[in-house]
């Protein structure tokens, strides 16, 4: 039996090992990147939203203990306020859900749980538009959002360049170059034509209006 605990504290010990443990860390799939490297990483991450989440009411974090007291997972949970001035709706994030097993069958209730808890903590605070990222194969966890009413939108690729193992391409004719500020207005229009089957675009709740300047405030802040 899963137990779910609101956890207001630092990063402890119990954490941490669970944090080292989780397959899907920020940049596992580079090989070359050592694990100790990824641990790290994904520890200060945690620590980080755990001070925020200590002082910030628009953010939450919970522990998923078995009936022995034993910590089985972890969860964070946040209201995103850039998004929600600029979307006009208040929206939120799961950035992270955490199972310490790799066996589905007993993964999948403890992901059940976690998000169940993040979703009443959301719709508290009438959150309507929340996201999460997964990787491909965290099965339990994407099984676990699908049955709270998620939907798969957007697909992410990260493509890999080892520099010992670099394919040699032909001159093309295009040139490389540092953004400079008489590209803003092509690099706005090159947004208005990739981006329109997106989870903003594509909410019924979220004006195409809105979901546009959401972009457009990305790229000014990204380039300028």
């Amino acid at each position: 039996m899963t137990s779910i605990e609101l956890y207001s504290g630092q990063l402890t010990d119990e954490i941490g090992r669970l944090a080292d443990s989780y397959e899907f860390k920020p940049y596992f799939f580079v090989s070359a990147a050592p694990p100790d490297g990824l641990n790290t990483i994904l520890r200060n991450r945690i620590s980080r939203f755990l001070t925020k989440a200590a002082d910030n009411k628009s953010a939450a974090f919970f522990l998923a203990n078995n009936d022995k007291g034993e910590l089985e997972g972890f969860c964070a949970v946040e209201i995103l306020d850039f998004d929600s001035a600029v979307l006009k709706i208040q929206s939120g994030r799961i950035p992270y859900c955490v199972t310490g097993s790799k066996d589905y069958n007993a993964a999948r209730p403890v992901a059940d749980a976690l998000i169940d808890a993040a979703m009443s903590w959301l719709r508290e605070r009438d959150v309507v538009f929340t996201n999460i990222r997964t990787a491909a194969l965290e099965l339990p966890v994407i099984h676990a959002v699908e049955k709270a009413g998620f939907y798969l939108v957007d697909n992410g690729i990260t493509a890999l360049y080892h520099k010992d193992n670099a394919p040699k391409y032909e001159k093309s004719g295009y040139d490389i170059r540092l953004f400079a500020e008489k590209d803003l207005q092509t690099v706005l229009e090159i947004m208005r034509g990739a981006y329109t089957h997106d989870r903003f675009h594509l909410d019924p709740k979220i004006p195409h209006d809105a979901a546009e300047e959401l972009y457009q405030l990305w790229i000014h802040h990204c380039c300028t």
